[in-house]
């Protein structure tokens, strides 16, 4: 039991964590408003329990695109 606690802590931390650095980014890009509105929405979708997993690897997917296209 301890280890699932561990592993669901960390995968939580990750998604946590990404999902920072996606609003940070999102927040450059196109302003605070937006980002906060995105964020809120992609973090709404993990916290109900992985609803749309292919939703948000898509999203990420092209937030990705995005980037290789800014540099």
């Amino acid at each position: 039991m301890q280890f699932v606690k561990v592993a669901l802590g960390k995968l939580l931390d990750m998604i946590f964590i990404r999902e920072m650095r996606v609003f940070c980014y999102l927040a450059m890009m196109f302003g605070l408003k937006y980002a906060l509105t995105v964020s809120a929405s992609l973090l709404s979708d993990t916290l109900t329990g992985f609803r749309r997993v292919s939703g948000k690897s898509s999203i990420n997917f092209s937030f990705f695109e995005l980037q290789m296209h800014h540099r």
